[in-house]
């Protein structure tokens, strides 16, 4: 069945084939529709609200539902292109969706075209839910997270075969681009910006340029599972009361990867440096005691904190894509109107990981990776 790129294509029609098909509607029928274009939009889509009308008021399927698009506009279309991120999500559904192992919504239908790069996904709407930042999250909200994604990871722990499909986190394509981002970044930061990035990420990001394929081969050897590859707060809909969902959107980044680089990312994305201090070692352990409990075996704590580390790493890696991406002197004033408050940008980005990499005497750790090719397990 072809699918719709804009929410002009969506028909009557074809929401009732869709129902149909995946057994959501045996009598009933949806007799009309209204969308309505979400204002908080993500910088890569365009979200609908669709809200369903039944031939009758006790109808079998959803009232409210969500259609995610490619955006049209063609700089941002061909950006998602050089990461495959309409693909990657878009495959992550067809292929993981009714059975990931964390909580996503349900998706009734989706489609892709590499011709132009459209994409779209037609899913549940999850209500009762909130959305956090490392301003507002609390470490309940964190444990909550960290707890699904241990189970989620141990499902596809080392299971190669079945994720074999699955981009690589360390694919060339990836690697090549963050390379050169890298180098454009540390060209840029050494002009003007060294006094906001500071010395200790600055460091870790030419070491990072010199080390790049070694460091790579180290973390290919995994083991390997199947990661969210963004998980931040924003990326998850928290509950906001006992029994309400836990649901992880926004599955663009999805890839083959070693776990702990996920939970490097959602323990120094949602907590302030004081709260991350106070509850990393736990959060960390808990994370391994989880995974362990579901199946994983021969891996141990002291291989998960070196992931972790490197996890960290990536994080410096990956947000030095802002200056390849964004006008700094507009990205400072955007930040300012409506960043979390007394919290800089350059802190987020890059002094809160890199002070967290000094406390654990990550350097050293890391560099015994470059000297060795390896370290004992």
């Amino acid at each position: 069945m072809s699918f719709p790129s804009r929410i002009d294509d969506i028909t009557v029609e074809w929401l009732n084939e869709v129902f149909t098909k995946k057994k959501v509607l045996t009598t009933d029928r949806i007799i009309g529709f209204n969308a309505e274009l979400l204002d908080k939009q993500g910088t890569t889509s365009r979200l609908y609200l669709i809200t369903l009308l039944y031939n009758r008021d006790a109808a079998q399927g959803p009232c409210r539902i969500i259609a995610k698009f490619s955006s049209d506009d063609v700089e941002i279309n061909n950006m998602v292109r050089t990461f495959r991120g309409f693909q990657r999500e878009v495959s992550f559904y067809e292929a993981f969706g009714a059975d990931a192992g964390i909580p996503v919504p349900c998706c009734y239908a989706s489609g892709y075209n590499a011709d132009d790069n459209s994409c779209m996904l037609l899913m549940d709407y999850i209500d009762n839910t909130r959305e956090r930042n490392v301003e507002t999250a609390t470490i309940e909200d964190i444990e909550m997270a960290v707890e699904h994604l241990a189970i989620f990871h141990a499902k596809w722990w080392g299971k190669v075969r079945e994720i074999k499909n699955v981009c690589s986190e360390h694919a060339p394509f990836l690697l090549d681009r963050r390379v050169r981002e890298v180098t454009i970044a540390l060209e840029k930061i050494h002009n003007r910006y060294s006094d906001d990035v500071g010395r200790t990420a600055i460091s870790l990001l030419e070491f990072w340029l010199s080390n790049v394929r070694l460091l790579t081969e180290y973390l290919e050897k995994g083991p390997l599972t199947l990661c969210h590859s963004d998980f931040h707060p924003q990326q998850i809909l928290f509950p906001i009361a006992e029994d309400d969902p836990f649901c992880v959107i926004d599955w663009q980044f999805v890839s083959s990867d070693c776990g702990p680089a996920d939970l490097s990312r959602i323990i120094h994305t949602g907590l302030l440096p004081e709260l991350r201090k106070e509850n990393e070692r736990e959060l960390v352990e808990k994370y391994y005691a989880l995974i362990c409990r579901y199946g994983v075996t021969g891996y141990s704590l002291e291989k998960l904190w070196t992931h972790y580390l490197l996890g960290i790493l990536k994080i410096i890696v990956l947000n030095a894509r802002v200056f390849t991406v964004q006008d700094i002197p507009l990205a400072l004033q955007w930040w300012e109107a409506n960043g979390p408050k007394e919290i800089s940008l350059w802190e987020l980005l890059f002094r809160w990981p890199g002070q967290a990499i000094e406390e654990h005497g990550g350097v050293s750790v890391i560099s015994r990776i470059v000297q060795k090719g390896d370290i004992r397990k």
